[in-house]
């Protein structure tokens, strides 16, 4: 297991400081692979802020209450986020859905405790 000891974020990535390497040559096996945290020592969010994680698997149903799908994966774009939903309600049929999020615009509600989303979308 290694340490980080420092980080900030640089664009749409992070630079870390990995705690008793200080050799360049050693530290660049590292370069651009993932690394994954404790959820535990995450910031605190504000309320109506979600880490992408807390999305992923909720169910997203429209303003008329017509299920369309589970949240699968959420990608970055120029402008903004976009859901991925995957509706697998028929056999052999998988559909997806790619949903803007824009709050309170396309994306009406979020409920991460009851992992339910509600959009205007048809």
């Amino acid at each position: 297991m290694i340490h980080i000891d420092k980080w900030k974020k640089h664009n749409n990535n992070f630079i870390i400081h990995i705690k008793n390497i200080v050799d360049r040559s050693i530290i660049s096996e590292f370069t651009n692979l993932d690394i994954f945290i404790e959820k535990s020592i995450l910031p605190t969010l504000k309320k109506d802020e979600y880490y992408w994680n807390d999305i992923i698997d909720c169910e997203v149903f429209n303003t008329r209450k017509k299920y369309l799908g589970k949240v699968i994966n959420l990608i970055r774009n120029q402008n903004n986020d976009i859901l991925i939903i995957q509706d697998h309600l028929e056999k052999n049929n998988f559909k997806k859905i790619m949903i803007p999020f824009i709050y309170n615009k396309i994306v009406q509600c979020i409920n991460i405790k009851h992992k339910i989303i509600t959009v205007i979308w048809n």
